[in-house]
């Protein structure tokens, strides 16, 4: 029996966690003993003392999004279709805007970086494809939003946004969660959704403090540990 690929594939079994693990972008995806956890893991390179590559993991366990937290993504595959295709539009469109620059032109930029497709990059991609249940794929992610999983202002990385930067933890729960917001009614930065606001100042809610969508909101990915849904840690494996 052939085997169900890309969105088909996700949306063919009976539970969320059941469509994740039939995805072929995320690498290890398990659920933990007793709750909704899914672990995403990945190797990426570490430059050491004197230029020595050491072995580092990657690992963003990440608690997916159910019942009205999903907001417009609690739908058929066919409409989710039609959300991700208009959604990548508006995304271009705010690009030019903020960046003088097309989503395209974002995505040399990343790749001229060295983050585009990078394990940092993938693994984001696919924390956040897990973050929906499997319902947007990581590829969506990854051609979406090119410095998706760095902490700044879409190519303007700060200092320690980009992995193994201690922001860039905070940054891989954010940013998915901006956009899930934003575009989607999901999560809990859905208070952005309907937003007239430029996405290059609404870019900090939920992290600087006085910078709230409203007082119940308040700053949840302000801490190294991000968010309550979301845990990132990185680690060195060897040398």
């Amino acid at each position: 029996e052939p085997k169900l690929s890309g969105l088909d594939a996700l949306m063919a079994g009976t539970t969320p966690l059941d469509r994740l693990m039939q995805s072929p972008s995320v690498l290890v995806a398990q659920a933990q003993p007793g709750n909704e956890w899914v672990s995403i893991r990945r190797q990426a390179p570490v430059d050491g003392i004197f230029g020595v590559n050491n072995a580092a993991t990657i690992e963003i366990r990440v608690r997916p999004l159910t019942g009205d937290a999903l907001g417009s993504l609690d739908t058929t595959p066919q409409n989710i279709r039609t959300q991700l295709d208009a959604v990548s539009a508006k995304i271009n469109s705010e690009n030019q805007k903020a960046y003088d620059t097309d989503t395209a032109g974002l995505r040399q930029q990343a790749i001229d970086a060295d983050y585009f497709r990078s394990p940092a990059h993938l693994a984001w991609a696919a924390a956040a494809e897990a973050r929906t249940g499997g319902r947007i794929p990581a590829e969506w992610w990854i051609r979406n939003d090119p410095f998706g999983g760095t902490a700044g202002n879409g190519p303007n990385v700060l200092a320690s946004g980009t992995y193994p930067g201690v922001t860039s933890r905070i940054a891989m729960a954010h940013d998915t969660d901006w956009t899930l917001g934003r575009h989607f009614n999901a999560g809990p930065m859905h208070a952005l959704s309907g937003s007239t606001a430029s996405p290059s100042d609404m870019g900090t809610y939920g992290l600087v403090p006085n910078h709230s969508i409203d007082r119940s909101f308040g700053n949840p990915y302000s801490s190294g540990a991000g968010q309550a849904d979301w845990r990132v840690d990185y680690w060195r494996t060897g040398s």
